[in-house]
């Protein structure tokens, strides 16, 4: 890079700014664990969020869900 005169770009620290900032634990437990796997598509769904940092200094939500059953 230095050769090319390349410079990374190096993002602003982020820190996303949530309505309750003292809630517990931040990972939920598995509410799954003790139960049977499912049987059919639409039985459960799993999902996340996370937040992405944009260009201009804003940020976005990225959320993914997911359907459990292995051949739905």
């Amino acid at each position: 890079m230095h050769r090319r005169r390349l410079v990374a770009v190096q993002p602003r620290a982020f820190i996303p700014r949530t309505t309750q900032s003292e809630h517990g634990p931040r990972v939920a437990s598995n509410q799954l664990l003790d139960r049977p796997a499912p049987t059919a598509a639409d039985q459960v769904w799993v999902g996340d969020i996370t937040y992405l940092p944009l260009q201009n200094g804003n940020w976005a939500y990225l959320a993914a869900f997911q359907d459990v059953y292995p051949n739905g």
